[in-house]
């Protein structure tokens, strides 16, 4: 459950590949770069994220900037979905600096010992967290509410417990959203899951905006606003 969000991630993007007989599938791959941005205490935070999705299972995917320096960024798959490969930035990656900006090529290697090159290009376009004017409880419901912002295409809200394990994860909901409610018998929990009171999550709420003309198939930016809050009854 961990990187549960991926699955919301990949939601976000239309398959641009159109289904077929499996003996007819000329495998193809389309990886995707953008920046994720986050604000702790007073410092903007930058960080990179990569993302492949293919018509075919891969068994591995690279990827590589113009900058020599940053070596190769190794994607992962999320759990049993080979489709869908991920390079998510860790707590440490996030840095005052914008990531490398530029073309950045990925290698989809396929378990049909196919191979596929795609290419993205990063710019240094980048969202803000969104600003959140409610976290409150009533009557054992969480109500989140934030200001409207028209940069914004996607909203995604998710909690995390103490071990980091995402635990909760929305459906994907429009720019036009401007306030949320989770409580205990919403869908969106994972398997065997309830929130407990007097317990500790992290609360996100996740931003998403597309690269301009193509709503639903390349993410341009994600943007992180993350607040500690204790669940109650």
């Amino acid at each position: 459950m961990k990187r549960r969000l991926n699955l919301a991630i990949a939601a976000l993007i239309i398959s641009i590949f159109a289904s077929c007989e499996s003996e007819d599938i000329i495998p193809v791959a389309r990886g995707d770069a953008f920046i994720v941005t986050k604000i702790i205490d007073t410092d903007t935070l930058y960080a990179l994220s990569l993302h492949a999705n293919a018509n075919a299972p891969m068994a591995s995917v690279t990827a590589t900037s113009e900058d020599e320096d940053d070596g190769i960024y190794t994607l992962s798959p999320d759990n049993t979905n080979t489709y869908d490969f991920f390079y998510e930035p860790e707590e440490e990656d996030f840095s005052t600096d914008i990531p490398t900006i530029g073309e950045y090529n990925f290698i989809a290697n396929f378990q049909t010992d196919d191979a596929d090159l795609s290419t993205d290009i990063l710019t240094d376009d980048v969202i803000y967290p969104a600003k959140v004017t409610t976290v409150s409880f009533v009557s054992s419901m969480l109500n989140i509410e934030w200001e409207n912002d028209d940069s914004i295409d996607t909203y995604i809200i998710a909690l995390y417990n103490e071990d980091g394990n995402i635990i909760f994860a929305s459906s994907p909901m429009s720019g036009q959203s401007h306030d949320y409610q989770i409580y205990a018998d919403l869908y969106g929990w994972a398997n065997n899951i309830a929130p407990t009171a007097g317990s500790t999550y992290k609360l996100q709420v996740n931003t998403y905006q597309y690269e301009a003309g193509k709503v639903g198939i390349n993410l341009q930016a994600r943007s992180i606003y993350e607040k500690s809050i204790i669940w109650e009854d």
